[in-house]
Order: C-alpha cells, then structure tokens, then sequence
C-alpha cells in the first residue's frame, strides 16, 4: 500500500472512529500494511466494523493484517481444493473414457484395468474400509438378503494398499 492509498484509509477509519491523523501514522500504517492492497484493506476494516471487537477497541494496523493474511489462506485453500477436484474429475474423466462394459453398464478403460489388476495384488484391508479377502481373490460384499458375493470393482481401500505397497498409482 503507498502513501495515498494509506492516506485513503486511515480517513475512511477516522469517519468511523472519529480519530486524528498526522504523518506519524499515516508513515506507520503504510509500512504495516506494504503488502496489502487498499480494497483487501478497506474489506478489513469494513469486517472489523461489523465485528463485536469494533464495540470494545479501535481498528489497528495487525488487524488488518491479520484478516488478510487469513482471506489469502482462505482463498488458496479454496483453489488448492478446486485444483484437487479438477485433477480427480480428469482421472475419472480417463478412467471412464473406454465403451459400455456389457456385463454391467460400467465404463472400463485400460488405465482401470491396470488399477484393478494392481489393487488385486494385495490383500483387501478388513472391515470397515474393506472385505478382508486375500491377494488375488476378488473383493466380496454382503447383500440385503445375507447372501454374499464377489464384486466386479476391488475397495478402494485395497486400492490405497496396494499403492503404498508399489506407488505406483494414489
């Protein structure tokens, strides 16, 4: 933040606080705030006044700060997470990318044949998360009916084992 746009808030402060204003601040604010932006400052302090905080103290330079620095986390968290879904949508995208399979209307590709042919190397982690069936017997499940049966599609738990085990697939 320069001298103006320090200058800009401290006089939309002291409209709310009725504070005065000589160089000394106007110098101390815009070293405290040098990486921060007018409107991300102007949004703290507009937050801070809503706040029940505003009630007991006046405004300073920390926190503004520190409200910033919380809305970038906040906000790269944000992306870190769309970049996540947006990685794992493109994987299902790859994965699902191959025909019908005509036994059971899932999709099959050669990239989840590899994963299946994987996860079966090694045995299925125990319930909750799996089945507990031995490397190379395929993953089974417990119908309604009690009946249990083989399922096409290993747990995704034996998956995760099986890719610690070799890494080569998350």
């Amino acid at each position: 933040m320069n001298r103006n746009d320090t200058i800009d808030l401290l006089t939309a402060i002291a409209a709310r606080d009725q504070r005065t204003v000589g160089e000394g601040d106007i110098a101390a604010w815009a070293t405290d705030l040098d990486d921060v932006t007018l409107a991300e400052a102007l949004d703290a302090v507009t937050a801070f006044n809503r706040s029940e905080t505003a009630t007991r103290r006046r405004i300073v330079a920390a926190d503004i700060v520190t409200w910033v620095r919380q809305r970038r986390h906040d906000q790269a968290e944000r992306d870190h997470a769309a970049s996540l879904k947006a990685d794992a949508q493109a994987a299902h995208r790859e994965i699902t990318a191959g025909g019908t399979d005509p036994h059971g209307g899932r999709r099959n590709s050669p990239a989840l044949e590899v994963l299946h042919a994987e996860a079966m190397t090694v045995r299925c982690p125990d319930k909750p998360l799996g089945c507990g069936q031995p490397a190379g017997e395929r993953c089974v499940r417990k119908l309604a009916t009690g009946e249990v049966v083989a399922t096409k599609i290993p747990h995704t738990a034996r998956w995760k084992s099986a890719a610690r085990t070799d890494g080569t697939f998350s």
